[in-house]
C-alpha cells in the first residue's frame, strides 16, 4: 500500500487559548516543566492519559 498524501488536521482553539497552542508547539515547556500544571489543571485525567503531552493534550480536548 502506497500513501500518496497525507493530511493533518490542526483543531481551531477558541482566541483565550491560542497561547496554549504556541507555547505546547515550542519546545520551552519541555524544560519549563512548572508551567505544565496549567494543562493538567484544566483536564487532569486526560493529562495523564496521553502521557502528559502538550500538544496531544490539545488536540484531544
Amino acid at each position: 500500500m502506497y500513501i500518496f498524501n497525507r493530511i493533518t488536521v490542526i483543531p481551531q482553539l477558541p482566541k483565550e487559548l491560542k497561547k496554549l497552542s504556541e507555547i505546547a508547539n515550542n519546545l520551552w515547556w519541555s524544560w519549563n516543566t512548572e508551567f505544565l500544571k496549567i494543562f493538567k489543571m484544566i483536564d487532569p485525567d486526560l493529562w495523564e492519559r496521553i502521557d502528559k503531552n502538550p500538544t496531544k493534550f490539545l488536540k484531544a480536548i
